[in-house]
């Protein structure tokens, strides 16, 4: 087909099935061969197996879009306590690199992990309701169990009944899955996931992307929860002033009840010895007036 319009054909790319079913890519460079009359008589060419130079280009590709889009999640972390809008953000740039039917995000709560927010499959067929009321023991389901121990991402590639993930209505679609640990400060303080209907979608490469996808959420409930405690102990201090201020108040007021109610002479003298305030009693005795007496010694 290449050469229908051209005599020659140089570093054709194309994907060819090998005879053992195994996809590989060529460069195909080939050259008509014409007759006297013009007549195309052979096909000269080569065909070279750039198969390892392919996988190259697209590691060298996928991690200059990883690059890229880590510097979008960064920029976005920096610039808002939002951890669900931070949240929103990666799911949309793990689905840029790494094709996925489904995502979840849990916040492990003792034993527990519960289901923060879901994407895809989970909103479209109508199951986010029912799977944010899900609670599962870690210790119960394999792969949580897995990633909190090891605090690396683990790989289904084949999901099964009992083969690592929670037998549960509302995942009963995937065959393959992702999930990674988000850590902080060493604890694991909940998951990531993703999940395809397809087996087999995602492989050992997908786990360095995950993982540093993982931690940049952990990063963003991080400012999120620091940004609440500042708040809480703000509003804790303040509260604290309140209540002091009202407490020196009402002290003031009992301690001007009895200076001005006594019927003993009384003075109050500053630290300088100079007149701060009289009662009635004390003028009377003195024959001054608390204006004349007040700042003197």
């Amino acid at each position: 087909a290449a050469l229908a319009n051209n005599s020659s054909v140089h570093d054709f790319e194309t994907r060819f099935l090998r005879y053992d079913g195994a996809a590989i890519w060529v460069a195909i460079s080939s050259q008509a061969v014409y007759d006297r009359n013009g007549q195309v008589q052979v096909i000269d060419g080569t065909i070279r197996d750039i198969t390892a130079q392919k996988r190259i280009e697209n590691a060298e590709r996928r991690q200059r879009k990883l690059a890229d889009l880590l510097a979008e999640s960064a920029a976005l972390i920096n610039s808002t306590l939002d951890a669900q809008k931070v949240a929103e953000q990666i799911i949309e740039n793990l689905k840029t690199l790494m094709h996925h039917d489904g995502a979840m995000i849990l916040l492990v709560e003792g034993d527990q992990a519960r289901v923060e927010r879901c994407w895809g499959i989970y909103v479209t067929r109508g199951l986010e309701q029912s799977l944010l009321q899900r609670r599962f023991n870690i210790d119960q389901v394999e792969a949580l169990r897995a990633a909190k121990q090891s605090g690396k991402p683990i790989l289904l590639t084949e999901i099964q009944p009992h083969s690592g993930w929670a037998n549960i209505p509302e995942t009963a679609w995937m065959k393959s899955c992702i999930i990674a640990p988000i850590q902080i400060n060493e604890q694991t303080a909940g998951f990531i996931s993703i999940e395809s209907q397809i087996s087999g979608t995602f492989s050992q490469a997908d786990l360095f992307p995950m993982n540093t996808f993982a931690n940049q959420v952990a990063v963003a409930l991080q400012n999120a929860r620091l940004y609440h405690e500042l708040e809480t102990y703000s509003s804790s201090l303040e509260q604290t002033v309140s209540d002091r201020t009202a407490q020196l108040q009402t002290a003031k007021t009992q301690v001007e009840t009895i200076l001005h109610h006594s019927p003993n002479p009384i003075a109050l003298l500053t630290p300088e010895g100079n007149f701060s305030a009289l009662n009635p009693a004390f003028q009377t005795l003195s024959g001054y007036s608390a204006d004349e007496l007040t700042g003197q010694s």
